[in-house]
């Protein structure tokens, strides 16, 4: 829980959704104090779990209806969400050029720190049908393999001119 995850633009678009869905955090680090107390500030603290560090979160993750990325411009990656992907669940992000690269057309987005079009976004992940689910889940697995499999990573990094210079290495087969 640190403050590139902007995890604080996340409770206060939550707190603004007429219903009432709960909300997973999962991690910890040094805003965690901080955050319960906006939770509790904003009233949504019975309704916001804060899991804390978790061995194996991407387990979690399949037990969710869907999966929120509210990180920033800082962002560079979000390993998570290639988790989220392998998981099946409809994935919101941010917008931002790192997350962006990940998910490509394989989430709902909303613009980068814009509280209002998280609110929107989250309202119609509530409101997803089946088939839409499913379309998301489909397009993130294909993603998935597509760019980030074993196979294409290991691929692209020994093609690299640095990687190609050393000794001949090869990979008999993917893990």
């Amino acid at each position: 829980l640190v403050w590139k995850k902007n995890h604080e633009l996340l409770l206060r678009a939550f707190a603004e959704l007429e219903e009432e869905p709960v909300l997973a955090l999962v991690g910890d680090g040094p805003l965690k104090g901080d955050l319960e107390e906006l939770a509790l500030e904003l009233g949504i603290d019975h309704r916001v779990i804060f899991c804390g560090h978790q061995e194996n979160a991407k387990t979690l993750i399949r037990a969710f209806d869907s999966f929120v990325f509210p990180s920033g411009e800082e962002e560079s990656f979000g390993v998570v969400l290639l988790e989220a992907m392998a998981a099946s669940v409809p994935i919101l992000s941010s917008d931002a050029a790192g997350p962006k690269s990940v998910i490509s057309d394989s989430a709902i987005t909303f613009r980068c720190d814009n509280k209002h079009d998280l609110v929107d976004k989250l309202k119609r992940m509530q409101s997803l049908t089946e088939q839409e689910i499913e379309d998301f889940a489909s397009r993130g697995s294909h993603r998935l393999d597509e760019k980030f499999s074993i196979g294409v990573v290991s691929q692209k990094v020994r093609s690299l001119p640095e990687v190609a210079k050393l000794a001949p290495y090869r990979v008999e087969h993917d893990l």
